[in-house]
């Protein structure tokens, strides 16, 4: 009963009975403070489960992202052109496909590696960059007709094949690092063919 009386000196307000403001106004403020406290904490753990879900999502989407890059190198890699210089435009677009392709997958790697952690944010960046190169060295041939596409092919091209292959090959780490598996079986034809100006 001691408190009530410091907050007010009487249990009924009347004429004679006062009321301490001053105390009145303590316990306001230490209510707004618990209240604030409350929304402060309850914000700080729904940014983090935010956050955590974040993260868990762009895993897993950067987890099949990264599978279509790995599929992208593999056909870029293997393809007529590049393993066995067979160039027609059938080839050509088939090329040309595959880096449009490729570079929308990258795009879509771009948005989620800042959600993900540190190992697979790395891991899959370089990836990215590599199969990002291959993809526009491809996307130059869109600049020329037809006719000239087939013919200079061969030379934009030449590259493709080890870099492609370098790419494929990093896949067991990369997935290890997302969190998932990688391809149980991935070709890599034989270069019949030198690259362009060996």
């Amino acid at each position: 009963m001691s408190m009530l009386e410091g907050v007010s000196q009487c249990w009924w307000l009347s004429s004679t009975c006062a009321v301490n403001w001053d105390a009145w106004s303590a316990i306001g403020t230490l209510l707004a403070v618990v209240v604030a406290l409350g929304l402060g904490i309850r914000t700080y753990w729904g940014d983090r489960t935010t956050a955590a879900r974040r993260h868990r999502v762009a895993t897993l989407m950067a987890k099949a992202l990264a599978r279509r890059l790995f599929d992208q190198a593999e056909a870029l890699g293997n393809s007529p052109g590049v393993t066995h210089g067979i160039w027609d435009q059938a080839v050509v677009d088939f090329m040309l496909g595959r880096a449009q392709a490729t570079i929308a997958h990258c795009e879509d790697v771009h948005r989620l590696l800042l959600d993900l952690d540190d190992a697979s944010m790395s891991a899959l960046a370089d990836v990215v960059a590599e199969m990002r190169g291959i993809a526009e060295e491809v996307e130059t041939l869109r600049t020329r007709d037809p006719q000239a596409q087939v013919a200079i092919a061969p030379f934009i091209t030449r590259h493709v094949y080890d870099t492609a292959h370098a790419v494929v090959a990093t896949e067991a780490s990369v997935m290890k690092a997302l969190g998932g598996e990688p391809a149980i079986t991935r070709v890599q034809l034989h270069r019949q063919v030198a690259p362009f100006g060996q």
